[in-house]
Parts: C-alpha cells; sequence; structure tokens
C-alpha cells in the first residue's frame, strides 16, 4: 500500500512538472488550438507525458498498472481541442501495447483511453464552467476506470486500489485544475502587460518603444529581401491650438480619428505608430517611394475632409503635414531614414503645412 500511494505521488510530480515546463517553453499552457498541426503536436505531447506516466507507474501484477496517464487526455479535451484529446489518447494506447505487451490488461487500457478521449469531447462542449466540466470528466474517468478494472484486477486487490486510485485522481485533478486555473490567470495578465508596453493607450496603436524595435527588423528584412522601406513621418497641424479652443477631450478625438484613418489608408503589414503627442510614424512594408507619395496624399486628403465637432458645436478641420523617407531610394542608412524623414517633415510644415514632402533620390554614381 505504502509503495501505491509512493508510486502514484511520483506520478503527481511529473504530471505537474510537465504542466510547468510547457508553460516555460511551448508559450504558454493551456492555449486553445487554432489549427490542425498545434492540434496534433499538442495531442502528441500530452500523448507523450501518458508515456512517461506509464513508465513510472504502479505495478499491481506484472501486467497490470495505476497511474494517472488519463489525466492528459483530459487536459486536452478541455484546454486543446478534441482533435488533440484523440491523437493523445491514440499514443497512450499504442505505447501501452507496445511496452507492457498485447494483453487483456493493455487491450482493456486502450479501451480506456479512448471511451475517456472520446467522453470528454462532448463534455468540452458543455455551456457550463470549467471547473463544472473537470468534475463531469473524472467522474467519467472514475466510472469508466472502476467498470473495467471489476473485470481484470483480482477481488483481493481491488478495493484497495481502487480507493487509492480514485483518492488519487480527485486529489490530483483538483491541484492540476487550480494549478492551470493559475497558469492561465498569469499568462492573461503576461500577456495584457506585454500588449499594454508595446501599445499607446489612447490611440490602440503601437508605441514608440515598438516603432523602433519594428524599424529594426522591417529594415533588416527589406535588406535580407531586397525589398523598399518607406518612412512617413506625420504631424497633425496646429494641434496645440485646437486642445486649446476645444478642450483636452477633442484633442484626443481627433487623435483617435487620425489613427482610425491610418489604419483605413494603410495596408495591413504596413506598422503605424504613435510616438508621442501628435506625431506619428508609418513604416510602409515592401513600398517604394512613388506607392509611399500615394498613400501620404491619400492619408492627408481622407483626414482632411473628415468634419469635427466641438462640444459646443462648433465645427472644424483637422491637416496634417507628412516627411516622406525611402530606402535605399533615398537613403541607404538606416539610422539616415528616419532622420530624413523627420527633415521632409520640417519641410512640409515650413512650406505651409496640410502637404507632403519627401527627402531627395539618393544619387547613384554612373
Amino acid at each position: 500500500m505504502v509503495q501505491i500511494v509512493r508510486d502514484l505521488f511520483i506520478n503527481a510530480c511529473i504530471l505537474i512538472s510537465a504542466v510547468s515546463l510547457s508553460n516555460t517553453f511551448l508559450q504558454g499552457f493551456p492555449c486553445p488550438s487554432q489549427n490542425i498541426k498545434s492540434c496534433l503536436i499538442n495531442g502528441l505531447l500530452a500523448g507523450v507525458l501518458g508515456c512517461v506516466l506509464m513508465i513510472f507507474s504502479v505495478n499491481i501484477t506484472s501486467t497490470q498498472i495505476v497511474d494517472f496517464r488519463l489525466i492528459p487526455i483530459i487536459m486536452m479535451a478541455l484546454y486543446c481541442s478534441p482533435l488533440s484529446a484523440i491523437v493523445s489518447a491514440i499514443v497512450i494506447s499504442f505505447f501501452r501495447i507496445a511496452y507492457f505487451g498485447l494483453n487483456a490488461p493493455s487491450i482493456s487500457a486502450v479501451i480506456v483511453a479512448m471511451i475517456i478521449g472520446l467522453g470528454c469531447i462532448p463534455i468540452s462542449r458543455l455551456q457550463t464552467k470549467i471547473s463544472y466540466k473537470w468534475i463531469y470528466s473524472i467522474l467519467l474517468l472514475v466510472v469508466v476506470v472502476t467498470i473495467v478494472s471489476a473485470f481484470i484486477l483480482d477481488p483481493e486487490v481491488f478495493w484497495i486500489v481502487m480507493i487509492i486510485y480514485i483518492v488519487g485522481v480527485v486529489i490530483i485533478s483538483l491541484g492540476i485544475y487550480h494549478f492551470l486555473r493559475m497558469l492561465l490567470d498569469t499568462n492573461m495578465a503576461y500577456k495584457k502587460v506585454s500588449e499594454e508596453a508595446k501599445t499607446d493607450f489612447l490611440t490602440g496603436i503601437s508605441n514608440l518603444r515598438d516603432m523602433k524595435k519594428s524599424f529594426h527588423s522591417s529594415l533588416k528584412a527589406a535588406k535580407e529581401k531586397n525589398e523598399n522601406l518607406s518612412v512617413m513621418y506625420v504631424d497633425i497641424d496646429n494641434f496645440k491650438q485646437i486642445n486649446d479652443n476645444y478642450g483636452h477631450l477633442a484633442g484626443d478625438k481627433v487623435l483617435k480619428n487620425v489613427a482610425r484613418t491610418f489604419l483605413s489608408a494603410c495596408k495591413d503589414t504596413d506598422i503605424i505608430s504613435r510616438i508621442g503627442g501628435d506625431e506619428f510614424v508609418v513604416l510602409l512594408i515592401d513600398c517604394d517611394l512613388e506607392n509611399a507619395k500615394k498613400v501620404a496624399e491619400r492619408l492627408r486628403k481622407n483626414i482632411e475632409q473628415y468634419d469635427y465637432v466641438s462640444e459646443s458645436g462648433i465645427e472644424y478641420k483637422v491637416t496634417v503635414s507628412i516627411g516622406l523617407s525611402s530606402f535605399p531610394e533615398t537613403t541607404t542608412d538606416g539610422i539616415m531614414l528616419i532622420e530624413q524623414a523627420d527633415a521632409a517633415l520640417y519641410k512640409a510644415k515650413s512650406s505651409g503645412k496640410n502637404s507632403f514632402q519627401h527627402s531627395p533620390l539618393l544619387r547613384r554614381s554612373s
């Protein structure tokens, strides 16, 4: 009896450690699968975990073992996908026969694994709390294992083994449930903080820190792929007057609408950032200077045509000035690319605003 308890405790430690390691090295667990490849990988890994649990199982006889290999199948069904649950059950079933031989206990183990894998699928789709799904899944496990074990275990050890196993399953499933809940809360909090660290709080687009990171990676990709990368530096004209005349809420409204206009005027692959105050930077991916000028003009017109209304009912317009530079047409120096766009912006504002200017083309030696 002491040996059974000790071996089940080792099983539980392996299970918890595996979940913890997957959360560390596999970018979070549990994680709902979005494609077939992810489903297969998750199911395969869960199946491997079940195999490891079998290797460190409790030996009742030379062919009869007890362990927690069914818990990973339940986790796949409740947190990943039906396909993941089925794949894990299949992997565990094949290993049971390959490692322990084809016999009555192995066949019954395969039946149990497939019943749990298939049975937990409708449970996972219930419109209820995850805690209730865990309860229903564990009840299914206990019932199926008890019925099957009654046919293969000797009556002398059946009750003692089943009592220890059921108590162990309840305890470990309760622990795994709370552990996974903690991981989910932690991963969600981490994701939220990570998003906030690279997102402008007002407009929801990229901020200065994320823009710098994106700029270096985009420039590197443009060099490697022999593509163009254009930079659009944008400043809202007379933004201080908008705040002074209509209030800071009006200014916030302008910033949000300008950001939305960027999103509609640019490609999905372009990177739009608010780098502070009323200044924006747009990285136009795989876009030469000529096409960048078209984007800038479209953006300028869309912003100019929008009618704003203050809280007091006064209508007013908003315009922007834009500076453009392009790699490798205006410079092949990554640092100069931003500086050129900034200089072109200053030129646009100096020449009357509500316009765009671009850096001169790089002279090529003949």
